[in-house]
């Protein structure tokens, strides 16, 4: 962000300048609607085993159906901040536990996949960006 020092005689606080045509934010994991898809719908068609190679064996199994499931707890800490003589000052960090899941069911057909859905917040481990 941009600070500019005001022009107010005997005013030496800084201010922000509404000037963001300098700020540009590439997020680099951004997907179009289509990108999307084609990671969730990309084990359509593939073997078992080809899926398997790819994100390791399922924790169930059965001749119609696969399906991979994980749970995981985190920690991360938000900043703590007090208003102290007009500023916004960090005094510490709280801590708070998050938790990432994910289940990815696979339809089976002669070993095949013939359908599949994602269900979770972290199913990028079992929905990596195909190649290319």
């Amino acid at each position: 962000m941009i600070m500019k020092q005001s022009t107010i005689p005997g005013n030496r606080r800084p201010h922000r300048a509404a000037v963001f045509g300098g700020l540009l934010f590439i997020l680099a994991a951004c997907e179009s609607p289509e990108q999307i898809a084609a990671r969730q719908e990309q084990f359509n068609g593939r073997s078992l085993e080809e899926v398997v190679a790819i994100i390791g064996p399922p924790t169930e199994r059965t001749r119609s159906a696969a399906v991979w499931s994980f749970r995981e707890t985190y920690v991360f800490h938000s900043p703590n901040t007090v208003l102290i003589n007009n500023k916004l000052v960090t005094i510490g960090t709280t801590p708070h536990e998050g938790v990432r899941a994910c289940t990815y069911r696979a339809t089976l057909e002669r070993g095949r996949v013939t359908a599949s859905a994602y269900q979770g917040n972290g199913c990028a481990r079992y929905a990596p960006r195909p190649p290319g």
